[in-house]
């Protein structure tokens, strides 16, 4: 089903976001890796099994990959395997697919909350040598989450890193819906105006099955 949307998006002239090849903590991840725990070996082989299966099938098909996904409170695979292995994760799915972008996901940015904890995933990954390709803003927001401004610094802030923004799971949540309208679009001329941000991807399309 995944592959057919995947072709069917493509042939309709809409490009694909790949989300997310690792989740890293049991709770996020297949019932079966719990058995891992005691087992790091087999589970990095595990990890690296799923991205080499997922990224092959899909190879030249999807434009970015979201490599790594929520660190700040999903990181027990790095406790487990050390803070080097995520960047071991970006270097394979590149070597697979060098056309996709490899992207480092997180939430909670534009509020600010996890904004230096992303700072310094993405410090260690570029310490280990990750071809890092972008970095994924989530974008969940309640109408006032962050002032346009603050949204604007935010993006100053990250830039520095010389990779693409993108705004991966927007959706702003209000019952006031001229207030959602009126959020939703200072939002999208913020990240429209700022030269570092190069996609949005709506985390929904409708609000019917939203």
């Amino acid at each position: 089903a995944t592959t057919r949307m995947i072709d069917w998006a493509r042939q309709n002239g809409c490009e694909v976001r790949g989300h997310t090849l690792v989740w890293p903590s049991f709770r996020r991840s297949p019932e079966r890796l719990a058995a891992l725990r005691g087992s790091p070996d087999k589970l990095r082989e595990e990890i690296r099994k799923h991205i080499a299966d997922v990224v092959t099938a899909n190879k030249g098909k999807i434009r970015a990959w979201d490599v790594m996904n929520e660190p700040t409170t999903n990181f027990e695979f790095m406790q487990l395997l050390g803070e080097a292995e995520p960047a071991e994760w970006f270097k394979q799915a590149h070597e697979i697919d060098p056309s996709a972008q490899m992207f480092l996901n997180e939430n909670q940015i534009l509020a600010g909350t996890k904004l230096r904890s992303l700072e310094l995933h993405l410090d260690k990954l570029l310490k280990y040598g990750a071809p890092l390709g972008g970095i994924g803003i989530q974008g969940h927001l309640g109408v006032g989450t962050a002032a346009p401004q603050q949204i604007l610094e935010i993006f100053d802030r990250l830039s520095r890193y010389n990779v693409p923004l993108s705004i991966t799971e927007l959706d702003v949540v209000s019952d006031n819906q001229e207030e959602q309208a009126m959020y939703l679009r200072d939002v999208l001329t913020a990240a429209f105006s700022h030269p570092a941000v190069d996609s949005v991807t709506f985390w929904g399309f409708w609000d019917g099955r939203h």
